[in-house]
């Protein structure tokens, strides 16, 4: 019988580690705790890396305190172990608790301590915090490294930082430090992602030519970054660039890949093309899901190809049984096109029984029971029938924010939750559809058919400046396709683009004619209220069209030129309300929904003077 002792239980629990089985090194040290057997700072250094090797930051943490209590001083390594174990955690925040415990024992910091840190920074994209860290660094004299700069790197790219990313490149070479394969993918990297998310295809392909001319191997996070770019706008052809060049250079395409080249395809008009690669995915045993479907589908939906939309929905429905309500009401888009209303009325009709036969939560229950005498408080509710629910949506609040109050006051009941199927922007008010049940539910689906069919009907006030717009009576209707991309923080921007917009078209109906007389210009003010159906549901649609013809909305921020301080005195928000919506509920019936201007609108209103 062989006793065990320190040095065979640490090499014990050191092997652990480095097989990666912490647990089982955290019961070793349990063990020898039993067997009186001596703990120490070897023993913990081994448990804390084993741990910070799968970033069981709450493990390692609670060693150290371990050390403590049995009186085990702790050093420079358990101290680095237990950061690295808290960064790979994602707990950026642990990490500097840490930091500032080791600043209080008066602990000097060594290069891998801060490199642990700056790690720990990267999940969180905490870009200012990794670049303090730097700084601290220089401080202290303690000289960065080619693996400092690229973790600081990778904190600044994933912060949204891309331009701070290039600049730490140029740092190294100013600092003659080696830049590896890693550095200049990274900086790529953040570049390309920014220019992905606002839309910017034309630089987001030139920087993957100027990696492949720098040499620098490209990756598939690029080439799909890239292909998101081209797809954002449509740009079939550059998206389909990507596609050879990742074939070229034997780069795996994966489905996420194949759905944004799909849905460029479908966004270009390219409907064939979408379809063949389909086909090619399909050859290559890559996976076709759901969003696959829903752009081809999509790309399907125009003019004569509506007969390969349906095809591919049955082909979808019978790869996928859930509920697809978006791509159903596409197919009878395309049918309306076609003139084929037969064809998606009966399709609409078909698709609700057979979901009806899938969705667990049917048409009972809290459906048919009138719920707005139990609510209380805020938002008010509207209409509540056969999983048709609408609230009144108060202005300066998220969409999102409504749907959480909604979904907490069921909850309380014992109900349903709630799906978003209409959204509006923060500062409009009106009414707010939702469906009882959830994302896979029938009431959710079928409302989201009709929308996506256009089968739904919304109508809004607004207040526009300039020029009066018409008569009392009289009406129009503009048409002008739009782009949206994604301003620096991520907010939509929208703009009228007759080169990659998708069409987008509103009808008008003036109401009322205002004058405002300003004392202070001595002059007169023109303002017209607006009757406004959109014909299509894009982003910021109703705003850009009435902008783009010289009539912007009062207090719209984002697209008017006016004299937005006067006008934010009398009207502090967009003047912008949903008074109807109408859909059919799962029965068939018509659910019309009507919501009066708020009182905010109304006394803005009522500072105008009526023209006769």
């Amino acid at each position: 019988r062989v006793e065990l002792d320190s040095i065979v239980c640490n090499a014990a629990v050191s092997a652990c580690g480095k097989g990666g089985e912490w647990a089982r090194a955290l019961g070793l040290l349990a063990q020898m705790a039993v067997i009186h057997v001596e703990l120490n700072s070897f023993t913990f250094v081994s448990a804390i890396s084993s741990c910070a090797k799968v970033g069981e930051w709450a493990q390692a943490v609670g060693l150290l305190a371990d050390m403590s209590a049995n009186r085990v001083e702790n050093h420079l390594v358990t101290w680095t172990a237990a950061i690295d174990a808290c960064g790979k955690g994602g707990e950026w925040a642990r990490a500097f608790e840490l930091l500032a415990q080791m600043a209080a024992s008066r602990e000097k910091l060594d290069i891998v301590t801060y490199k642990s840190a700056i790690l720990a920074c990267t999940t969180d994209g905490e870009w200012a915090r990794a670049l303090g860290l730097m700084s601290q660094m220089g401080a202290m004299r303690v000289e960065s490294d080619t693996a400092i700069y690229n973790a600081a790197s990778i904190a600044c790219r994933n912060g949204g930082e891309w331009a701070r990313t290039w600049g730490l490149l140029a740092d190294m070479a100013a600092n003659r430090l080696e830049l590896d394969t890693s550095t200049y993918q990274i900086a790529y990297h953040a570049a390309i992602n920014h220019f992905a998310k606002g839309g910017q295809w034309a630089r987001a392909v030139n920087l993957l030519a100027t990696m492949a001319a720098s040499r620098v191997e490209s990756t598939t996070f690029v080439y799909k970054e890239t292909a998101r770019a081209c797809e954002k706008h449509g740009e079939w052809d550059q998206a389909l660039g990507v596609l050879a060049k990742m074939e070229a250079n034997s780069v795996e395409l994966d489905t996420l890949t194949y759905n944004a080249l799909v849905s460029a395809c479908g966004k270009g008009g390219q409907w064939a093309l979408a379809v063949g690669l389909l086909a090619k995915m399909a050859a290559s045993r890559v996976e076709l899901d759901s969003i696959t479907y829903e752009a081809a589908v999509g790309a399907c939906k125009h003019g004569s190809t509506w007969m390969h939309a349906l095809a591919l929905f049955e082909e979808y429905s019978s790869a996928f049984p859930q509920p697809a309500g978006v791509s159903l009401g596409t197919v009878i888009d395309a049918c309306k096109s076609a003139n084929s209303w037969a064809l998606a009325c009966s399709l609409l009709d078909r698709e609700l029984k057979r979901w009806r036969a899938l969705d667990s939560f049917g048409v009972t229950g809290p459906r048919s029971v009138d719920q707005t005498q139990l609510w209380e408080g805020k938002p008010q509710v509207l209409f509540l029938h056969h999983g048709v629910l609408a609230v009144l949506k108060q202005p300066c609040i998220s969409t999102q924010k409504v749907i959480e109050q909604v979904h907490d006051h069921l909850q309380q009941f014992g109900g349903p939750g709630v799906t978003c199927v209409s959204r509006l922007d923060r500062e409009t008010s009106g009414v707010l559809l939702t469906a009882l049940g959830s994302k896979a539910s029938t009431s959710a689906n079928y409302i989201l058919a009709q929308f996506a069919g256009r089968l739904a009907a919304k109508t809004y006030h607004c207040l526009c400046s300039g020029s009066i717009l018409g008569s009392p009576g009289s009406g129009g209707f503009r048409s002008a396709p739009l782009s949206k991309t994604e301003d620096d923080d991520g907010a939509p921007v929208v703009r009228v683009s007759l080169a990659d917009g998708l069409e987008a078209g509103t009808l008008l109906l003036v109401k009322a004619c205002y004058q405002l007389t300003d004392p202070d210009m001595m002059q007169h003010e023109s303002f017209t209220l607006v009757e406004v159906k959109p014909v299509t549901g894009r982003t910021h649609q109703i705003r850009i069209h009435l902008a783009s013809v010289g009539r912007p909305l009062v207090s719209d921020f984002l697209y008017s030129s006016q004299a937005l301080d006067r006008e934010s005195r009398w009207c502090p928000r967009v003047f912008l309300h949903c008074s109807r919506v109408v859909v059919r509920d799962e029965t068939g019936s018509l659910c019309r929904v009507d919501a009066q201007l708020t009182p905010d609108l109304l006394r803005a209103l009522g500072t105008l003077r009526k023209s006769e």
